[in-house]
Formats: C-alpha cells, structure tokens, sequence
C-alpha cells in the first residue's frame, strides 16, 4: 500500500516571520511528505502565463483560470521547467530555477507540505480546489514588528493595492490606509503594524468561515512545543514518531541559543527564550506605540498580560 497517498497536502501559512519555517521543517520529518518552499513567493521565476510576480497574491474566482492548471502541476511536483524559463530574467533567477528544478525531481511521488506565508490570501482557494489541510500561524504584533524592524523589511503596499478583489472581499475595511501607505512611505513601524493588522484582520474572518482549520499561536508552540506539536500532528492526522519528537526536542530545546544567533534558517533556538525576546530589546513607548496601532486586532489574539 502507498501510505503517502492516506497523507492530504498540508499548507503552512500566516504572517511572514511568524514560524512558518520551523513548522513546516517539523512537519517534514513525517515520511512521504515532501518540503516545498514558498510556491507563492514573487523572487522565484514562474510561467509568463501563470505569473506570482506581485507579494501577496490573492487567488480566487476571478483569476482561477489562470493559476489552476499551474498549481495543479507544482502540487504534483511537475516543476514545468520550460515554462518556468518565461520567467527567468537574471542570474539569481537562473539559479532558483535550477535549485529547484532539482528539488522538485527529488520529491517525487511525495505529498506536497507547502510552507508559504506569502500563500496567507490564497489559502482558500488552495484549501478548496487541492484538498489541502491548513495550518495558520499567529505571532504577537510586538514580536512581529521587532523582527521586522531589525530586519528593515519594508512592505510594498501597492502589491495590495492594486489587488481590487482583495480589498473588496477581505480588506475593504483598511483600503484608505492601504491607499496612503501604498501612495507615502511611512516609518517601518507603522507599516509593520498596519501589515499585522491586515492579515490578522484575514485570519479572523478564516476563522469563522473554516473552523477546521488549525489555527496556532506561535507563542504556544514555543512554551510547549512537544504537546503542542503532537496535538497539531493528531488534528492533521500525522504519525508523531520517534524521530518527529527528537527533530522538535532538538529544535526547541533550553540548551540552544535564544534571540536571533545564527543562520536565518537556524533551526535550533530556545523556544521558550524567543516568546519575549522582543520586551529585552523594545523600549516600553515603542511596546506602547505597538499596542495602540494593532488595538483593534490584537484582543482577539491575545490578552493585555501577553504584553
């Protein structure tokens, strides 16, 4: 019997830097299923036909015909090289076409775990016409602002803006901030709020229209990642094996470094150290500053001690 054929896709989403990688690399340890890096992210070439060259693109009915057949494929590990060359216009781009033309021959035959935040609009619809199991990852606003902040990761609010259906169905309730974000660039903090707000603003309707989702705080995962991890593992119907246990005791454990030491994909750190790492090094007026400009999210998420 073909046991990965009992195993649905799973997706792991969210906001960027809210665990997707850790997640989906623990997720990965289960046999017959196969680690796929970001499908939606815009840096990697894709068909001319079938282009993911905007940051956060939203699939849904008014552009299935154009990406279905190209999803279709990638989620069958069909990596479609020659189409992919359409979209191949430098050298870095040269590269990841042939980084992962590889990858896809050698996950062959394996069912697809896509780790993709950039995948948060489109998750319905990935959900809906692939059989997809989802897992939505949430991270406290101040931790998520930090992260950006030290990273200088700047967000491109025209890739929103110019997304019509996404703002009717989803964000409408945000478009004139989205507008003037989009048309002024603004201080990193204010932009990381209003993007936390944006997709946890998402999150809330996805939770209401797909309860079967999973839906995790990345702050519960890092204070008990054993039974947090083997409880996700029961909901997804995955075996929570010896070697799974070992991959998340050796990921989390309190003897490897906490903050951010290391690579960026460093799959080793204090779990429980991370969980408030961002109070040591935000000052208590911008923690304050954080929490008034997230206020109409973050109480669904989190109470006023988790600050």
């Amino acid at each position: 019997m073909n046991e990965n054929k009992q195993i649905k896709p799973v997706l792991v989403t969210g906001s960027h830097r809210s665990g997707s990688t850790w997640v989906g690399q623990v997720l990965s340890q289960v046999p017959h299923l196969g680690y796929m890096h970001e499908p939606l992210n815009p840096i990697y070439p894709t068909p001319r036909k079938s282009p993911i060259d905007i940051w956060y693109l939203y699939i849904s009915a008014h552009n299935h015909a154009q990406y279905h057949a190209f999803f279709e494929k990638t989620l069958q590990w069909n990596y479609q090289a020659l189409g992919r060359l359409g979209g191949v216009n430098n050298l870095f781009k040269a590269k990841m076409w042939l980084k992962y033309l590889r990858i896809f021959n050698q996950n062959k035959g394996t069912t697809p775990l896509m780790k993709d935040p950039i995948a948060l609009f489109s998750a319905p619809w990935l959900a809906q016409n692939f059989n997809m199991q989802v897992v939505v990852l949430i991270r406290h606003p101040a931790a998520f602002v930090y992260s950006l902040v030290r990273k200088d990761w700047k967000f491109p609010f025209g890739h929103l803006w110019q997304q019509k259906e996404l703002i009717h169905d989803y964000l409408g309730d945000y478009a004139p901030q989205i507008e003037a974000f989009s048309k002024e660039e603004k201080p990193i903090v204010e932009q990381a709020c209003l993007v936390w707000r944006l997709f946890y603003h998402t999150v809330r309707q996805y939770m209401l229209k797909f309860p079967d989702w999973q839906y995790i705080k990345h702050e519960d995962l890092s204070l008990e990642p054993t039974e947090k991890f083997k409880n996700l593992f029961e909901q997804l119907n995955l075996e929570y094996s010896p070697q799974v246990a070992e991959f998340v005791k050796n990921s989390s454990d309190s003897d490897n470094p906490g903050g951010t030491t290391g690579s960026e994909e460093q799959m080793q750190r204090n779990s429980k150290a991370n969980i408030s790492y961002w109070k040591n090094k935000l000052s208590t007026e911008e923690i304050e500053r954080i929490k008034e400009l997230t206020s109409d999210i973050w109480p669904h998420f989190y109470t006023p001690d988790d600050w």
